[in-house]
């Protein structure tokens, strides 16, 4: 296969942005860019369409504000202090941030020429439920969900009907099933193929710059993937290569960090996820494997648990009263009564029949994201040899509230 002059157009998805931090581009994306970027046979490019940047602008901006209004209301409560919210401003810095990742990148924006898009046959595939379109999971009738989905097949329909080269492939990368049936109704494989994730496609770049036929990249992923594992009577490489002892001593700080402080945290075991191919230099492949960890943080904390309506509105003489309460000199004024209390023990004593503190057992579940760069020499017979482990990447970690 020659590959010397071919030019891969990349074009992702929002999967392949998506993280929980307020970073545009994901960890794992932006590393495949970044190596991208040294291949010499072969010229990656990168796109996204522009209703994905709209959607991970959302979700930015979601997650911010969330974390905006929190504070808000805690300097109001401890400090008396009235911050007021600018959602305006707030979304031009998340522009700002966006330009700049998309520029350090070097990521190019997909626009959608509105006027060419066909209107009706959209609106009919909405009506009629067709892909990228469906109904509700939970209710048949209800309404339709997949305008995003529509909008970004539109502009991909766009951008091949200006023309590929012959020494261009363009791959989408999306984990989504109803976009990915729609594309293939709607646009030729040959045209446009279509792949779910980010590490699938690192391969394929892999097999493109080596010049390995795909056939034979699956068959070695298949057996770096069985060696790693092991079976019966054979341990695997994850235990003759030391990789748990390797894990605890490399990352102890991130595997005690917790969700946050005072957190007591307990083990759930580790699981082995997909291998894909990293690099091949002579009869040696490197490969990453992805390594997934539970955890589960408990600790006590305090809640407060409040009374029955009746109760709280004896005790203060209305609800309304108590949160009009006002501090006066040589004591409290209760606005609703307009007895004036000189301690603690007249109006804030009655707090206790509002309602009373309580012992709860809070949980969390933690998933950690790792990564086992590992490379092994290929065999004449067909088998890996001489396995050494190169490093082991935290590439990420969420926390789950157990309600």
């Amino acid at each position: 296969m020659n590959s010397k002059h071919l030019v891969i157009e990349v074009i992702l998805d929002t999967n392949c942005l998506f993280e929980t931090g307020y970073r545009f581009v994901r960890f794992r994306t932006r590393q495949v860019i970044a190596r991208s970027q040294g291949y010499s046979h072969i010229r990656v490019t990168w796109k996204i369409p522009g209703m994905v940047r709209l959607e991970r602008k959302y979700q930015i901006l979601n997650s911010a504000l969330t974390l905006m209004r929190k504070s808000i209301e805690y300097n109001k409560v401890i400090y008396q202090k009235d911050i007021k919210e600018d959602d305006a401003k707030l979304a031009r810095r998340i522009d700002k941030l966006i330009d700049s990742e998309m520029a350090e990148l070097q990521i190019e924006e997909i626009p959608l020429r509105t006027r060419s898009v066909d209107w009706k046959r959209l609106i009919t595939d909405s009506a009629m439920r067709r892909p990228p379109f469906t109904a509700s999971e939970q209710d048949e009738s209800a309404k339709e969900k997949g305008f995003r989905d529509a909008v970004i097949l539109e502009t991909l329909a766009q951008y091949i009907a200006g023309g590929v080269a012959m020494n261009r492939r363009v791959i989408f990368i999306s984990d989504d099933r109803l976009l990915g049936e729609a594309i293939g109704n709607r646009i030729k494989p040959e045209v446009l193929s279509t792949m779910g994730k980010i590490e699938d496609l690192e391969t394929h770049l892999i097999s493109f710059e080596a010049q390995l036929e795909s056939s034979f990249v699956a068959g070695v992923l298949d057996l770096a993937s069985r060696q790693m594992r092991g079976g019966k009577g054979n341990p695997g490489l994850f235990w003759t290569m030391q990789v748990f002892q390797e894990l605890i001593e490399q990352h102890t700080d991130v595997l005690q960090q917790g969700p946050g402080n005072d957190w007591d945290l307990r083990s759930l075991g580790y699981e082995l996820g997909a291998t894909a191919l990293r690099d091949k230099k002579g009869s040696r492949f490197t490969f990453a494997t992805q390594l997934f960890g539970e955890q589960e943080a408990t600790r006590e904390a305090e809640v407060f648990e409040p009374a029955r309506p009746e109760a709280s509105s004896r005790a203060t003489g209305g609800l309304l009263g108590f949160a009009q309460a006002e501090e006066r000199q040589g004591g409290i004024l209760d606005v609703a009564t307009g007895k004036q209390h000189s301690s603690t023990g007249g109006l804030l004593g009655d707090l206790s029949r509002l309602g009373s503190f309580r012992t709860r057992t809070e949980k969390q579940l933690g998933r950690h994201e790792f990564e086992l760069v590992w490379d092994a020499a290929l065999q004449e017979d067909g088998g890996l040899t001489d396995a050494t482990l190169q490093q082991i990447v935290h590439v990420s970690v969420s926390w789950t509230p157990v309600v």
